[in-house]
């Protein structure tokens, strides 16, 4: 079970008693690790030189990756799975835009709605904000499918991609909670008056889970209404105490006719109130009295629990699991250093995969990091960075984080819907994705590479030409570097791995009677082997 740290100054102290560290991963492999958990990708073979250089320069390596634009990219991806808000299921509805016939336009709109609160929080991160900007910036970020559509302007006008926008139908500043993306994600029914959009906001920004347990609706008085049990069972009061005020806040982006997709674009300060017509107590935040959304943000940002949901997320994203009561020294300790940082997300970062468990997979011991599987953004991202190739499909829709048209649950992702959490084995459908992509990445960057010369191309580098039959000792010299490159390990030109691989490289050669085919077919065996998806 989960441990739920309270704020430091309210905890008792507790005194941990003192155990040797795990031993770390050796360097390469934990090297790995780092830079696919920050910023999506392997090391480079320029890295993996200055760290030959100077085994001591891990943690200067750390700082550039963090400093890397990859870095905010890599936040948007990490949160998505607790936003839940890549869903690409968003109703437009029959009064919807003209382009949205198009298919492809039509799923970029909705990943782009999906992304908005994401791209608040990687800006946040990325530009070293306070953390607690998340729920109080009065700007949020929109990009070309946003600003077509959405009542925002963008700050720059000149300004490409993702970019600063502020809405202009007067709804409040305060960061993800006054995003369309937010609650186009978590809409709310007449019955439900927005008990789930409050749920929501408990279970993302404060880690508080107890409105996803099951509810037994057999226990307390059945013989009360459902409105009498709400005021008046204490199996129903207990979380309905809070859960009700909470949901006050959210009126604004009250939808009367759920369907329409033109109504679902707007935020309207005139049906703020409208939680005293259907009966509701007045809004508030877990007994504190607050007038509206306008309020809620700083509120959040005020709690204790919010600075430890984030650190809590943090060891999810990082240690593959969430804090015990033995790590209570471990979690102090990034609690600290968050706060003395500023509560920049870089500080949290930084600490976390300080961690000594964080850089061991030993499993003799308790609570070391096991080799994890890439999720399927990284996945896709540490591909392209080796061959140049990212797997899209119907004319621009990324493969590998789209599930009507691509693989990502197939590939062990979260849709966010359907699919909340990734699985924690392999599959049929997981090991069939890699060997899809790994076959067109191969196929891509040897086709891509035999026309260019050596020292222009990602992977193979080592040899003058693809299509000619190399000697054993040139094909020996592009496999260890194809090995380097990708798996991020040297292996000796004589070892027995590099005598298999030569073997096969020869085998493939002569069934396909083209050397160029055979690079390719070994690249793609490099990117499925377990040292690759694994890290």
């Amino acid at each position: 079970m989960a441990l739920i740290f309270l704020a430091v100054a309210c905890t008792p102290e507790v005194v941990v008693e003192a155990s040797a560290d795990p031993p770390p991963m050796e360097m390469y492999r934990l090297a790995s690790r780092i830079a696919l958990d920050v910023i999506g990708r392997r090391p480079t073979e320029v890295e993996l030189d200055a760290l030959d250089a100077n085994p001591e320069g891990l943690d200067d390596q750390i700082a550039a990756w963090l400093a890397d634009p990859n870095f905010q990219e890599r936040v948007v991806s990490l949160y998505a799975d607790v936003y839940r808000s890549r869903s690409d299921r968003y109703v437009v509805g029959p009064d919807g835009d003209a382009e949205f016939s198009d298919t492809t336009y039509k799923a970029n709109f909705m990943r782009s709605v999906g992304e908005e609160p994401l791209r608040v929080i990687g800006r946040v991160a990325d530009e070293d904000l306070p953390w607690t900007t998340i729920v109080t910036a009065d700007w949020s970020m929109g990009n070309d499918y946003l600003l077509r559509h959405f009542p925002m302007e963008a700050d720059d006008i000149t300004a490409t991609g993702w970019r600063t926008v502020h809405y202009l139908d007067g709804r409040p500043g305060v960061g993800v909670l006054s995003t369309n993306g937010m609650w186009w994600r978590y809409t709310s029914t007449g019955d439900n008056r927005n008990r789930g959009r409050a749920a929501a906001i408990g279970r993302i920004l404060l880690c508080d889970t107890r409105y996803e347990q099951p509810v037994d609706f057999n226990a307390g008085d059945p013989t009360l209404t459902g409105s009498e049990r709400l005021s008046g069972d204490p199996t129903c009061v207990g979380c309905h105490a809070t859960l009700e005020p909470l949901a006050g806040n959210l009126y604004g982006f009250w939808r009367k006719h759920p369907e329409s997709y033109t109504e679902a674009l707007r935020y309207y300060p005139s049906r703020e109130r409208d939680w005293a017509a259907f009966g509701g107590p007045p809004p508030g935040y877990y007994g504190q009295d607050v007038a509206s959304l306008h309020d809620l943000g700083p509120a959040v940002a005020r709690d204790p629990r919010f600075t430890n949901c984030a650190i809590e997320q943090a060891w999810g994203f990082f240690l593959g699991r969430a804090p015990e009561l033995e790590d209570s020294a471990s979690f102090t300790a990034d609690r600290e250093a968050f706060l003395a940082g500023g509560l920049t997300y870089r500080s949290l970062v930084t600490a976390v995969i300080d961690n000594p468990a964080y850089r061991s997979d030993d499993p003799e011991y308790a609570g070391t990091t096991p080799p994890r599987r890439m999720a399927p953004d990284q996945l896709a991202s540490g591909v392209e960075a080796l061959t140049g190739y990212r797997w899209e499909v119907e004319g621009g829709v990324d493969a590998m984080i789209n599930d009507d048209y691509g693989f990502r649950v197939l590939n062990g992702g979260v849709d966010g819907v359907l699919v909340t959490d990734a699985p924690d084995s392999d599959s049929a459908t997981i090991s069939l994705v890699q060997e899809r992509l790994a076959e067109a990445a191969g196929d891509y960057a040897a086709g891509q590479e035999a026309a260019q010369p050596a020292d222009s191309r990602l992977l193979f580098r080592e040899l003058d030409s693809l299509t000619a039959s190399p000697s054993d000792a040139a094909a020996r010299a592009q496999l260890s570097g194809l090995v380097r490159r990708i798996h991020g390990r040297t292996i000796a030109t004589d070892s027995a791995e590099l005598v298999e691989l030569l073997a096969l490289f020869r085998d493939l050669e002569a069934e396909a009677g083209s050397s160029q085919t055979a690079w390719a077919q070994v690249a793609s065996a490099l990117l499925r082997h377990p040292d690759f998806v694994y890290h």
